[in-house]
């Protein structure tokens, strides 16, 4: 640990300095081939403690079941063979995507430099002690951002060095919202079994989105949803592969954009100007008047806002600080998604 806290250290000047970090943290990222644990999150969800077990294995399956707080028991959010799920069993809701494929694994050191390069250019860092979470020894990270517009002003990292993985943290966003999280604990690298997906009853709205299904035209686009127009032909550099429109009841359209390592999944759907019943996520601003709802994860980032009657969500891989300056430029907001 001593040696590649150095590096850590090391001033920016140094001679191959930023290749010696991004292969040193690709090699700690790809030693972890299965995680499970125990993760408590605050500020996620008014005043409650979210308490979820958390189980990951390589390729791509994720499974994370909620036991607290009450109003969110039994909730799963699940990615396994190309279908991302989340079910809230106390709302009695699900959403359910399929045939969206996980980044390539053969391309993750590519994502990872893109994302060390992309936060050092943003923030300014500084290393701390280090302490016991979870029973592991970790380095303390804080995060300054150079731009006081950008997202994330400023976070404190508990990092286990030897994966270069967050154990423990608090965030504070442009505006001031801020949330924290710990593992309770954490194993790596043991033998384990995903959880099955949960079975939904027959009593549950289901919002399913097939990125297999039938590529439409742009004028299809706006003949169903005539408030949103026409889908742009790329988003953050990214091209449009596919424009949906749900063959439902439900009003919606979407379009998946993808360049084969980076995804945006955008939906757009008539706003009933119904609220939020479970607020769970951050609240931030795309701009003047423009709230926006945020779940911010190491790998996923979406956003819920509405606008001109278009509720629209947006899921990605990408960036979370290129996320948000990109949707600033979206249509104007009025009511919170």
């Amino acid at each position: 640990m001593a040696a590649s806290l150095f590096l850590l250290a090391c001033n920016n000047s140094f001679a191959g300095w930023a290749e010696m970090q991004i292969e040193r943290t690709v090699r700690n990222i790809a030693a972890v081939q299965s995680y499970q644990g125990v993760l408590e999150q605050q500020g996620l969800y008014g005043n409650d403690t979210v308490k979820s077990e958390i189980w990951f294995q390589r390729p791509h399956d994720f499974h994370s079941h909620t036991s607290a707080p009450a109003s969110l028991a039994g909730s799963v959010t699940r990615y396994s063979e190309d279908t991302l799920m989340t079910w809230l069993p106390t709302l009695d809701i699900a959403l359910i995507i399929r045939n969206l494929p996980a980044a390539p694994a053969e391309q993750e050191a590519k994502r990872i430099e893109d994302a060390w390069r992309e936060n050092t250019r943003r923030y300014f860092y500084a290393l701390g002690n280090v302490s016991k979470v979870a029973g592991h020894d970790a380095v303390e990270l804080e995060q300054k951002a150079r731009n006081p517009n950008d997202l994330i002003q400023h976070s404190r990292t508990q990092v286990l060095d030897q994966y270069s993985f967050p154990l423990a943290g608090n965030v504070t966003l442009h505006g001031g919202d801020s949330f924290s999280y710990q593992y309770q604990r954490i194993t790596f690298n043991q033998p384990l079994t995903l959880p099955e997906a949960p079975k939904l009853p027959a009593s549950a709205m289901q919002i399913e989105w097939d990125l297999n299904w039938p590529d439409v035209s742009s004028e299809a686009i706006s003949a169903r949803r005539p408030a949103l127009g026409n889908l742009p032909d790329s988003l953050l550099g990214l091209p449009l592969q596919r424009r949906l429109i749900h063959p439902g009841a439900l009003p919606a359209v979407a379009g998946y954009y993808s360049d084969g390592n980076y995804f945006v999944l955008l939906t757009a759907a008539r706003d009933f100007a119904l609220p939020n019943p479970a607020p769970y996520g951050l609240s931030v601003s795309l701009g003047r008047d423009k709230p926006a709802l945020l779940v911010l994860t190491p790998l996923i980032n979406t956003w819920s806002f509405s606008g001109n009657g278009v509720a629209w969500t947006v899921t990605s891989n990408q960036h979370p600080e290129l996320m948000y300056s990109a949707l600033q430029k979206m249509p104007g907001c009025t009511t919170r998604c």
